[in-house]
Parts: structure tokens; sequence; C-alpha cells
């Protein structure tokens, strides 16, 4: 046998005897750790500084840790508007106008109950609301969620009347895809990974095409192999969907995972505009990455294991409709959501690009001009 032993020099023992604590030095990774931080946090501190919030209403906590949910609300919309600003000025010009609605509201009411603005509403909510409402409407719940408590009534009709004068539909109430094909061939993806012999998607998309559904394959693995989710197995079919070799029926899969709506789409495409990148040209997306538009830097701030169960829906089903986007963006898949008719009666306005102000009354918040 063969070990290892220890001994302890003078000035081991000594500290041994006396039991004094003994100082070990920092590894060099904790302190190129903790460098990054601090940079993180000066940068965030001057990018504030540099849009003009007041730091002094961010609690001294988040200020010396360099994030938490105020600060976040700040940073989102601003690191937003700042990419709008380069990639699309027309949607930059549209969140500052939302935003600036929000804080006229927020004045007339204060105005009528005879108290400050930030009673009304505080800063970082209107950043926080401004942010939220250019992606999707906000009904009274959600404003109230988002920390909202005056007078939410009026201001889901000044943000539901601006979100309607841009086009912007609500999520869970968009429109289907219509053209959903039962027998689609995707042309292959010029950035598709080789398939290797064996492959878990291969099989996968064999079996589905074979007539056997997600939750079969998943719960009925080959070889003895541990069963596995359908989402799993969906994940599979998305891939093998780039190989150019395998012809799905969309309709099928679709009533095991939905299909993204018209909204859902709209906000995907914003996303792409958002990050500056083609996603039929860009081999690898993260859930990161792609999502945090839509849904905010907060949630992904939160450590998996501690979401909460309506985080981790949230997660889940936009993870699926992102999955349904890249494969059929990289497959030249061109949806359909509703006939030229329809269509016709919507406005003109495609996405939230155009960002027009109505007069704005506080007594009817949502009257028109």
């Amino acid at each position: 046998n063969v070990w290892t032993v220890y001994g302890l020099t003078l000035k081991g023992k000594s500290a041994v005897k006396a039991k004094n604590p003994v100082t070990l030095p920092v590894p060099s990774f904790i302190r190129d750790l903790d460098k990054k931080q601090e940079e993180k946090r000066q940068n965030s501190i001057r990018i504030l500084l540099g849009a003009s919030v007041d730091i002094n209403t961010i609690p001294p906590a988040e200020l010396q840790k360099g994030s938490g949910p105020i600060m976040s609300a700040y940073l989102q919309y601003i690191e937003t508007l700042n990419r709008l600003q380069n990639s699309s000025p027309e949607r930059a010009e549209a969140l500052q106008n939302i935003n600036s609605i929000i804080t006229s509201w927020r004045s007339e009411i204060a105005k009528k109950l005879e108290t400050a603005p930030v009673s009304v509403l505080a800063d970082h909510l209107v950043y926080t609301i401004s942010y939220s409402a250019s992606h999707n409407p906000l009904n009274e719940d959600q404003l109230r969620k988002m920390g909202a408590r005056v007078d939410l009534e009026g201001l889901e009709k000044v943000v539901g009347y601006w979100c309607k004068e841009n086009g912007i539909e609500a999520t869970a109430e968009g429109i289907k895809m219509e053209n959903v094909p039962t027998k689609f061939l995707a042309p292959k993806w010029s950035l598709t990974p080789v398939a290797k012999a064996g492959s878990n998607f291969i099989s996968s998309a064999n079996r589905f095409c074979g007539g056997e559904s997600l939750t079969e394959i998943a719960t009925n693995q080959l070889n003895g192999k541990k069963s596995i989710l359908p989402s799993t197995v969906f994940g599979h079919l998305m891939d093998a969907m780039g190989q150019g070799t395998f012809t799905f029926n969309l309709g099928r899969l679709s009533e095991e995972f939905p299909l993204p709506t018209k909204a859902e789409w709209d906000a995907f495409e914003r996303s792409e505009a958002e990050l500056c990148y083609d996603v039929v040209k860009t081999p690898k997306i993260t859930t990161t990455q792609f999502l945090t538009p839509i849904l905010g830097k907060e949630l992904f701030d939160v450590p998996y294991r501690e979401r909460t169960p309506a985080q981790i829906a949230t997660m889940s089903h936009w993870t699926t409709a992102m999955k349904w986007y890249l494969a059929l963006r990289r497959a030249d898949f061109v949806p359909s959501f509703q006939s030229a008719k329809e269509e016709a009666k919507q406005s003109s306005v495609e996405g939230n690009i155009l960002g027009k102000r109505p007069n704005f009354d506080a007594s009817h918040p949502s009257k028109k001009p």
C-alpha cells in the first residue's frame, strides 16, 4: 500500500498548540472572479448614471451587490433601448413612447390624488411595465404582480390602448398557425451537424414517422435504455428536421407540443432583431440568450431550483415555442396565421414598431384622439 504522510512545521505545531486560526491564501481564481464581478457592478452603475437614473432610489444593498430586482428593472429597459437604437430605431422610439405615456399617466393620477408621482408608481416599475408592455398587453392581475397598486384599471386601459395602436397582441390569446402541413420535408439546414449512426434523434425521428407518439417513444426506449421525457423526444425531432431526410406530420406533432401563436412568433422575430443576428446563420443559440428579451433578465437570474412552479411552466412553454421557431425558420418555413381579409382589418403596423401616442386624458385613459 502507498500513502502520503504530511508533517507539521514548527510554525504549524505552534498554531495547533495555541489553537490559533490559520489563514490560507485566497486562490487566484477566486480573486479573478471577484475582480470580474466588481467590474460588472461598476459597469452597471455607469449604465444607470449614463441613463440619468437616480441611483439614490436603489437600495444600497443592491448597489453594493451589483444586482437585485430594482437594478434589474432599470438595466433591462436601458440595455434593451440601447440595442434597439442600433438595430431598430423605430422600435426604440416606441419603447420610449410607452415609457413616456405611463409617466404622464402617473403624473396625472398623482395630481388628482394630491400625492407624489412615486407614491402612485415607483420609478423602476415605470421601466418594468414599459418593457413588458412593449411585448404583450398587461391586465390588472399582471400589473398587480409587478408591483402596481393605484388605479390598476386606468393603467391597464392606457397600456392596452397603446398596444392596440401598435399591433401588439396578447400571447395567451394569439392567433394560431393555419398552414400546418401533414407531410413536411424540410430542406437540409446548411449548418446542421453530421448525423452519426445510432444517434438518439435519428431513432426518435424514424419512430415518430412510423406512427408512434412522443409519449410512446419516450416511455419505451429501445435496447433496454431508460425512459426519457416526451420533451426530450420533441427536441430530437426538432434536431432531426434540419437533416432534410424526414417527412414529418407537423399537425400530429403539434397536438403534443403546440406550435407558436402569432404573438409568440412575432416576439421571437423581435428577439432576433434586438440581438442583431439571424438564427438561420447562427449554429448555437442558448435559451437564456434568446428568451431574455422576451421574458426578462429577472427570471433567468433565479437559480433553477429556486424557481416557482409558475416560472418553470413559463420557461417550459417558451422553450418549446422557441425550438419550433428555430427549426421552422431554418427550414425556410413561412407561417400563415390568418386570412388576408382578417389581416386587412388589423392595423397596418407589423409587430411593435410605430409607437403612436394617443391624446392623453387622465379621466378617460382609453379615449381615442
